[in-house]
C-alpha cells in the first residue's frame, strides 16, 4: 500500500498502520485470521466489538478486508455495497461505527475488474443492449451514481481502471459532504477518511493519492 502525502489525525494514522501491518503480513503469505470459535467461547468473544477501522467496500465476493488486512475478527467494520456508492444507509453504518464504537478511520476501498462500475463504463460506452438495460432495471439507481462519479472525469469515462479509482476517491469525498456528523469529526481530529484500490491479480491494496 503506497504512502499518501495528506496527513491524517493521529488516531487514523494509528489505525492505517494496523491495516498497513496487517496487510504485509497477507502480502507476505501468513495464515489467515484466526476463526471465532463455538459454544461458550463464541459467546465470550462476541460480547463487545473494537473495529480498528470502517471498510466501505464493494460487494463483490472475493473482497475479504478482514483477509487483506489480517485482522482478527471484531477488528474491521465492514460496510459492504456494490460499488461501492453513497447512500443513506451507508452513511447511517459508517456513522455509527464513528459515533458509537470510536472508530477513526474510514477507508473507502475499491477494486479491479468491479461489476458496477463496468455496468456504468458500458452504458457510457453505449455498450449495453435493450436486454441488458431491462436486466439492470434493479440496480438502475446504484449505477447511475457510479456514472455520476466516472462522468467527472476527463473526457468519456470508458477506462474501467480509472472509472474505479475515481469512484473510490468520489465516494470518499462524498461521505464527509453528506454527513455533518463525519465532517464535524474530521474537523476535530477524531477522524480520517481513505480511498483505497485492491487489486485482485496480487492482492495489493493501493492507497490513492
Amino acid at each position: 500500500m503506497s504512502p499518501d502525502s495528506r496527513a491524517l489525525p493521529a488516531p487514523a494514522e494509528e489505525a492505517l498502520r494496523a491495516l498497513l501491518e496487517g496487510h504485509a503480513r497477507f502480502l507476505g503469505g501468513e495464515q489467515r485470521p484466526r476463526p471465532l470459535p463455538g459454544g461458550a467461547a463464541w459467546r465470550r468473544a462476541v460480547e463487545t466489538q473494537a473495529p480498528v477501522a470502517v471498510v466501505l467496500t464493494c460487494a463483490d465476493a472475493r473482497v475479504e478486508p478482514a483477509h487483506l488486512f489480517n485482522l482478527d475478527p471484531g477488528r474491521v467494520f465492514v460496510v459492504r455495497v456494490a460499488g461501492p456508492v453513497v447512500s443513506p444507509e451507508v452513511i447511517g453504518s459508517v456513522e455509527f461505527a464513528v459515533a458509537s464504537l470510536g472508530v477513526p478511520l474510514v477507508m473507502v476501498l475499491g477494486h479491479a475488474r468491479c461489476g458496477a462500475v463496468a455496468a456504468a463504463v458500458a452504458r457510457a460506452r453505449e455498450d449495453l443492449s435493450d436486454r441488458a438495460v431491462r436486466e439492470l432495471a434493479s440496480l438502475s439507481a446504484l449505477v447511475d451514481q457510479v456514472s455520476v462519479a466516472a462522468a467527472d472525469l476527463e473526457g468519456e469515462p470508458t477506462d474501467l481502471h480509472a472509472s474505479e479509482v475515481h469512484n473510490a476517491r468520489a465516494v470518499a469525498a462524498r461521505l464527509s459532504h453528506a454527513s455533518s456528523l463525519l465532517a464535524e469529526a474530521q474537523a476535530a481530529g477524531r477522524l480520517g477518511i481513505v480511498p483505497a484500490h485492491l487489486e485482485l491479480d496480487s492482492g495489493q491494496v493501493f492507497r490513492l493519492d
